[in-house]
């Protein structure tokens, strides 16, 4: 009776490693766990550091340009402003003519855009096509003619 009772003593005092899971016993996994872990943790660690490199000056801008003139002179205020001063927008867009501006900008970007998208594939029809002296030279001067229309679309 009494080797039973210490087997089933025996039985129950181990039954906890039966009970734990195969990571817990086994070293080796429990190794790789902690060191995807602590690479997980490194590359978190990087991101948030980048992240902070690339935010902190569009946070710093936003905050500048919501600041009065006597806030912008006042070296105690740095990040957040003493009032915020919204007709700074509405002065920058006209007075800087936004609006002419953006225009302009399209205007060359999607007419060069355009110009490049049209150009190019006519000279790869023109390139794929059989003509005189198609092998060598024709071939060459098809590769040689985009960056002249680019340039020619641009004005220089």
């Amino acid at each position: 009776m009494r080797e039973i009772a210490m087997a089933s003593i025996a039985a129950s005092s181990t039954s906890f490693l039966v009970e734990r899971p195969k990571w817990w016993r086994d070293g080796q996994i429990v190794r790789r766990r902690s060191i995807t872990f602590l690479q997980r943790a490194f590359t978190y660690i990087v991101l948030i550091d980048i992240a902070f490199v690339f935010l902190v000056p569009i946070f710093y801008i936003m905050a500048t340009s919501l600041k009065t003139s006597q806030d912008l002179t006042d070296p105690t205020i740095v990040w957040i402003p003493s009032g915020f001063f919204w007709i700074n927008y509405p002065l920058a867009f006209f007075s800087m003519a936004y609006v002419k501006s953006l225009s302009n900008s399209l205007y060359i970007s999607l007419g060069s855009a355009l110009g490049q998208t049209v150009s190019c594939a006519h000279l790869s029809a023109l390139c794929r096509a059989e003509f005189l002296w198609s092998r060598i030279e024709g071939r060459t001067l098809c590769r040689r003619l985009p960056p002249v229309l680019q340039d020619a679309a641009l004005g220089t």
